[in-house]
């Protein structure tokens, strides 16, 4: 399919597709709601999902699941299959997204991998065709420009708001429901929140600051020592408390704070006991946390 133009975008989403099903079979020690586990939790991606997602969709959403449910005008016991099967063959292509977005949900809540709402991009988009179908149709019921324009509007204008203000920290959102992008270490890490696009950021602070040196526990693929040169100290729990500036992604200090649960073995060392009494002095962009140690 990759050698054919026309058929090149599906042969990429396939490939991602099932990228996506044969990293699930592993495993991933995860920080999750003050819980760090190397098993899934059957929540984890109904939760991220609720708090990672624009609170202006899921409005959206439950309006286009209210107004389908409102067309169906007899109740469901009377001739379900007959009406099923109408349905379908009216509706195959919604009958189709439906049925691939259940299965993948149903496959991601049995996986044993939680480490991002990533893991839900493959449905993401069909989920937002399928809403703007039925918002579309409710709003052509509407017989003239009334609340239901009016709602759809703010909501618009809410969601464009949101991912504006969020700019340019768009992969460390979280919506309103987990206090934005400031209150998401408190729920979830890794590519939620920290995924080390912050040690430039990291750089910039230590440059406007004039720091001498500064020892980090850096989560992600990037170089400290390519932005930070020899300011750049690693650091990690065992070594204990170092003197003065210290940094940390977010992604190590939850997990090495949060509760190990179903049998998850950790080392006493490793759990930065000694950085609890203190408070950070800055965060740079959502995913580092930088500390002064006296």
């Amino acid at each position: 399919m990759a050698d054919k133009p026309a058929l090149r975008p599906f042969a990429q989403y396939l490939l991602g597709f099932l990228m996506v099903l044969q990293r699930s079979t592993g495993g991933n020690t995860t920080f999750f709601l003050g819980e760090v586990s190397n098993q899934a939790w059957p929540m984890y991606f109904p939760i991220i999902y609720a708090i990672k997602e624009p609170l202006a969709f899921h409005i959206l959403t439950i309006i286009a699941l209210l107004f389908a449910a409102w067309k169906i005008k007899e109740p469901f016991w009377r001739a379900p299959y007959h009406r099923l099967k109408t349905w379908v063959q009216n509706h195959f292509v919604e009958f189709a997204l439906l049925g691939f977005i259940a299965f993948y949900w149903f496959m991601s809540v049995r996986a044993n991998l939680n480490i991002g709402v990533r893991h839900l991009m493959p449905v993401i988009p069909l989920t937002y065709i399928l809403v703007g179908n039925q918002i579309s149709k409710w709003l052509n019921n509407a017989k003239r420009f009334n609340f239901r324009t009016l709602a759809v509007g703010a909501l618009f204008i809410w969601y464009i708001f949101g991912t504006l203000w969020n700019f340019p920290h768009f992969l460390s959102y979280f919506n309103e429901l987990a206090g934005g992008p400031y209150g998401g270490w408190r729920y979830a890490t890794d590519s939620n929140l920290d995924w080390g696009q912050d040690l430039k950021r990291l750089a910039d602070f230590v440059e406007e600051k004039q720091i001498p040196s500064i020892a980090v526990d850096y989560f992600g693929g990037g170089s400290p020592r390519y932005y930070l040169g020899d300011k750049y100290e690693p650091w990690w729990s065992a070594k204990g408390k170092p003197r003065g500036w210290f940094a940390i992604s977010a992604t190590f200090r939850q997990s090495a704070w949060g509760e190990p649960i179903k049998n998850l073995a950790t080392k006493p060392e490793d759990n930065y006991s000694w950085l609890r009494p203190h408070e950070p002095v800055a965060t740079i962009g959502h995913s580092i946390f930088v500390y002064y140690l006296p």
